[in-house]
């Protein structure tokens, strides 16, 4: 089981988390968070220089990535991502290979129906495989109005059009949109493509490398290849714990709350 904690903003609290490089609030409306609660799984862990400005929930979040929307706990996005206002993420999948695609074939959980299953014959199956939020990778860019379905993947540099249905994996450096999504190109071509995903760059600090932003991708390739054979690029760290940077900046211990 994992628990769900809970915890009011503070105006200190708020800054104390800046001054690690942790945004939770949108600064120029600071006033407007202070003491809204925030919930967070236990285990759920954040990047250096993340920000999420949607409030309410604290999800896993790496480093250079934003977020203005608000997502279910377990969602998870990697390194140098953009993701736009009101992103969301689709209910429960239902089975459709049961002789009923009801809820009560798997939830116990599930209001007015959970006393009576309990006392009848039923044997309810878990569905847990369409429970799992999506998985962002890095340098993702998702667009304002994007409805994600559950369990899926989205690849490194891809970047889903805004107003868009994804009900299926998205790979690297695709360009998708629509309803339902469609590839409508890539980013570059596959070469180029395999070059980037094997250096590895989104695991190493940019900001500490010396280039022009608009460099061409072969330029940047070998630039970066050569930085980091030098040691001369920083990697960025783990993501850390949220309760432990909580506790590094002596905030008050976060309030229990259910397991999940």
């Amino acid at each position: 089981m994992v628990k769900i904690l809970s915890i009011n903003l503070t105006k200190d609290l708020i800054l104390s988390l800046e001054e690690m490089n942790v945004y939770t609030v949108d600064r120029r409306k600071i006033e407007k968070y202070v003491e809204k609660k925030v919930t967070f799984r236990e285990d759920v862990s954040v990047g250096e220089n993340s920000v999420i400005l949607s409030g309410g929930i604290i999800f896993n979040i790496g480093s250079y990535s934003y977020s203005w929307s608000h997502f279910v706990h377990g969602f998870s996005i990697g390194n140098y991502c953009s993701i736009s206002k009101n992103v969301r993420v689709m209910g429960v999948n239902h089975p459709i290979d049961r002789f009923t695609t009801s809820p009560i074939t798997y939830d116990k959980t599930f209001p007015i129906f959970s006393d009576v299953i309990s006392q009848s014959g039923l044997v309810q199956v878990s569905n847990a495989a369409t429970l799992a939020p999506p998985k962002i990778g890095h340098d993702v860019w998702i667009g304002q109005d994007v409805l994600l379905a559950r369990g899926i993947i989205i690849g490194n540099g891809a970047i889903i059009a805004a107003g868009s249905v994804v009900t299926k994996d998205v790979q690297p450096y695709e360009i998708v949109g629509g309803a339902p999504a469609k590839l409508i190109r890539k980013r570059f071509d596959d070469r180029t493509i395999d070059h980037l995903q094997s250096t590895k760059w989104f695991d190493f600090d940019i900001a500490s490398m010396e280039i022009k932003a608009d460099a061409a991708i072969p330029e940047f390739i070998s630039s970066f290849n050569l930085a980091r054979d030098e040691g001369k690029i920083r990697r960025i760290p783990e993501p850390v714990l949220f309760r432990e940077i909580l506790r590094r900046v002596d905030a008050e211990l976060p309030i229990d709350g259910e397991d999940i």
